[in-house]
């Protein structure tokens, strides 16, 4: 199954479809870059099926993955960017992520901290127990 962004718009000038077609292709690369990763974690879930969600493959996975779309949704963002100022529209272009300065990990990272302040939480994972 390939990915497909949606076309640009046949209003603008030549300038900003040119821009717009290597953001198209950087954004296609991304999206299809995910599949692989998607296929290894299911073989090795396949596998494996007991497998810990801790286990250092996996995370490495869900790091690249998010990874990934972080830089597919800074892509998506000058896509509406660039097509914004280049049909001249009035006011600022919509953002995709209310805070664009806090990469996704450390968004993931810091509602992990939260969590882990949490006692019982954190006594949970000192002692190896599995939330249901």
């Amino acid at each position: 199954m390939n990915y497909n962004p949606p076309h640009i718009n046949d209003n603008v000038n030549d300038y900003v479809k040119r821009g717009d077609y290597h953001y198209y292709k950087l954004q296609k690369f991304l999206a299809q870059a995910t599949r692989p990763i998607d296929s290894y974690v299911h073989s090795l879930l396949v596998s494996e099926p007991e497998i810990d969600s801790e286990y250092t493959r996996i995370l490495f996975a869900s790091t690249m993955r998010i990874l990934l779309s972080e830089a597919a949704t800074m892509l998506t963002q000058a896509r509406i960017d660039n097509l914004h100022y280049g049909l001249k529209l009035p006011g600022k272009p919509i953002q995709i992520m209310e805070n664009n300065n806090e990469p996704l990990l450390n968004q993931y990272q810091s509602a992990w901290k939260r969590l882990s302040r949490d006692q019982w939480i954190s006594r949970t994972i000192k002692h190896g127990y599995r939330i249901p």
